[in-house]
């Protein structure tokens, strides 16, 4: 199921994973009112626990800094927020085009 939502200048974005916490919600309260888990369980089950998906692949972005026009609605995540990528300044948009890079090497 996809959902999606408009922005004031005409653009959409989908529904994004990144409220996580919305959609556990439902589930920790339940538990919770159950006696099933407590605050200091769910903290701990937690712990540290940050997802960060960005659904892009290099070429996708390097044709948005070449094509800004045809990718006005591409989000990607930028230090803990998101942002339209082609909204970014050119140095910023490098760093993420940058950190999409993975190697991954025999050992």
């Amino acid at each position: 199921m996809e959902s999606r939502f408009p922005y004031a200048d005409g653009r959409e974005a989908a529904f994004s994973i990144g409220r996580l916490d919305q959609l556990l919600w439902p589930f920790y309260r339940a538990d919770l009112e159950a006696g099933q888990l407590s605050e200091e369980e769910a903290l701990e089950l937690l712990g540290g626990m940050q997802v960060q998906w960005d659904l892009v692949d290099n070429e996708m972005l390097r044709a948005a800094q070449e094509h800004p026009e045809d990718y006005r609605d591409l989000i990607v995540r930028v230090a803990g927020y998101s942002a339209f990528f082609t909204d970014l300044e050119r140095v910023v948009q490098d760093d993420i085009v940058a950190r999409t890079e993975q190697v991954i090497r025999n050992a």
